[in-house]
């Protein structure tokens, strides 16, 4: 699925996650999508990206031996910039 985003926190250069804000979330989340190397790519925050998202569940075991589930989203390619996202706050006059 693909679905726009705005990187929303500063990426470190030894995660490999980025904290993103999708547009059409009218709740305004955030989410951690899983990325090989996010800082090697150039990604910063602010920076809007199309990104085809993967859905992983992971079922784990509760302290109680009860299951628990967590669902990760994962991209896997180069997110390509669109050019009509760009954010205008990084403009500077």
């Amino acid at each position: 699925m693909k679905m726009v985003a705005i990187i929303v926190e500063h990426v470190d250069p030894k995660d490999n996650f980025i904290i993103v804000e999708f547009k059409k979330d009218p709740t305004k989340q955030h989410f951690i999508v899983y990325i090989n190397e996010p800082w090697q790519k150039r990604m910063r925050k602010y920076d809007s990206y199309i990104l085809t998202v993967k859905w992983r569940s992971i079922v784990m075991d509760d302290v109680s031996g009860n299951k628990t589930y967590d669902t990760q989203l994962f991209t896997d390619a180069h997110p390509v910039p669109g050019e009509e996202l760009f954010d205008k706050r990084r403009i500077r006059n």
